[in-house]
């Protein structure tokens, strides 16, 4: 509810004060989306549907607000606007709420699962890709930037070092590839390595 709540007053406050824009304001980001699956996912009867949504939430929530958070796309106006805390507060609660369905509902991440999200992630990056250059044919006639994958923010993040190291869009999002991943494959190995013991007791009898 906070994040719903928040992310309604952030839309409303970006429109009036004029901010607002198809090139930045839609919900077609993984922090985004996963405010969307936190509403759905409980109402979904579906084991398997809640299965994928939940995999989603846990990487994208820990590891994708984590990414936002080393690379903010918070605009041009920074802090101290409203902006800057909403999308802290907002990524805040996502980890939050990411970490719930580990101690409350038991989620636990496999890696088999871990592959799937990936593999998602970037049928979405793609897309989304594609997207912001088409945003450059219609008014305003602006690239988007969903998935930071039109240009680095204006704020400053590690996608400047990324630009540095590979180039321009698109070819930084190999560094987001690569960060990403490596990103996953942390939140994922603690799950891996509990497994282990069980696995070898399993074994044995």
């Amino acid at each position: 509810m906070v994040l719903f709540i928040n992310e309604s007053i952030y839309h409303i406050y970006w429109y009036v004060t004029g901010g607002w824009a198809v090139a930045s304001g839609l919900l077609e980001q993984k922090c985004g989306l996963s405010i969307l699956m936190f509403i759905a996912v409980f109402y979904i009867d579906s084991e398997k549907a809640r299965k994928f949504m939940f995999d989603l939430i846990f990487f994208w929530g820990l590891g994708g607000a984590l990414q936002a958070i080393l690379a903010p796309d918070i605009g041009a106006r920074g802090f101290p606007d409203f902006k800057y805390f909403s999308f802290f507060l907002s990524h805040g609660f996502i980890m939050i709420g990411a970490t719930y369905i580990i101690a409350g509902r038991r989620y636990r991440p496999t890696f088999k699962s871990l592959l799937i999200v990936v593999l998602f992630t970037n049928v979405l990056v793609a897309f989304s890709y594609g997207f912001n250059l088409l945003l450059e044919l219609v008014p305003p006639y602006e690239r988007g930037n969903y998935f930071i994958t039109g240009y680095p923010p204006p704020t400053g993040s590690i996608v400047d070092l990324f630009a540095k190291i590979f180039g321009p869009s698109p070819r930084y999002i190999i560094g987001l590839e690569l960060m990403g991943i490596a990103v996953f494959l942390l939140l994922w190995a603690p799950f891996a390595i509990a497994r282990r013991p069980k696995a070898a007791k399993e074994k044995a009898l």
